[in-house]
């Protein structure tokens, strides 16, 4: 069964661009005046307070599929959201009790599901980034990482050819390690024998270990250290089997490398030198 089947979700109805393209016209001017009358609605809206994020939720919840029409209604309720539970988190706890009650988690992960759109895959991460960087109570960051919504983000098939989403895929991904402790760390590997049998931070993260963008080896090498400075036991057993092990050689050869052709440099640039004093 399709996961949100499994939650009691609606199942979502994917659309494709010839599907939407056969649309009536007047079903287009429907749509466009639809969300033209739900921006009006939501600009007379007291933006923080829970009647805002349960209109977001409720509209989001309606959306069967994203395409150009409602783009941007999506985009916007997402960035709203992480707005909301921000100002919740400090203000007024009822925000994320009102999160956990619509398991707007798995929502999150419904409308990744039924979007082809890269606009909408990237303000997704970005929410996300922003929620888990930003978010103070302890039990918030354990409901976001207790449920398996948080491993299908990672595992996601993101088109890493777009620009940026890259980019925002390992600012999510650093964004968690930020907040692993012994506690929140369990909530992300799945256990057998009280072995780790499956860590999909850390393992989807490696992959991008010697990317040719510094910046994304250097995010890399911080959530791995973020992980190891947990100090799991069986979470340190995990990363050090076969074929996760390889990492640790690979980075000695990485450095040895580095170390090589900057040596190289050193004696090229001396001998530069030397032939300009004569």
């Amino acid at each position: 069964a399709a996961p949100w089947a499994a939650q009691g979700e609606r199942s979502p109805r994917v659309g494709t661009a010839s599907c939407a393209s056969e649309l009536a016209p007047h079903a287009h001017h429907a749509d466009r005046r639809s969300f033209a009358a739900m921006w009006l609605f939501w600009r007379t809206r007291n933006r923080f307070s829970i009647e805002e994020l349960r209109y977001l939720t409720d509209q989001l919840q309606k959306i069967h599929v994203v395409y150009e029409a409602n783009k941007e209604f999506v985009v916007e309720a997402l960035r709203s959201i992480a707005e909301l539970m921000i100002y919740g988190d400090q203000h007024d706890p009822l925000f994320f009790e009102f999160f956990m009650e619509k398991q707007i988690m798995g929502e999150f992960a419904r409308i990744l599901r039924i979007s082809k759109l890269s606009r909408v895959s990237l303000q997704l991460l970005q929410t996300m980034s922003i929620m888990i960087q930003n978010l103070r109570n302890e039990h918030s960051i354990y409901y976001i990482f207790s449920n398996e919504h948080i491993n299908f983000l990672i595992t996601y098939s993101f088109d890493f050819q777009i620009d940026e989403m890259l980019s925002y895929y390992i600012s999510f991904l650093r964004a968690i390690s930020g907040k692993l402790n012994k506690n929140t760390i369990s909530l992300l590997v799945t256990t057998k024998n009280d072995e780790v049998i499956s860590f999909p931070l850390y393992v989807e993260a490696l992959k991008f270990a010697f990317h040719e963008d510094s910046m994304i080896r250097v995010a890399i090498r911080t959530l791995t250290l973020n992980v190891y400075h947990v100090g799991d036991e069986s979470v340190n057993r995990f990363v050090s089997r076969v074929p996760l092990s390889d990492y640790f050689s690979d980075m000695v050869k990485h450095f040895q490398k580095q170390c090589i052709d900057l040596d190289k440099l050193v004696v090229r640039s001396a001998r530069t030198c030397a032939n300009g004093l004569h």
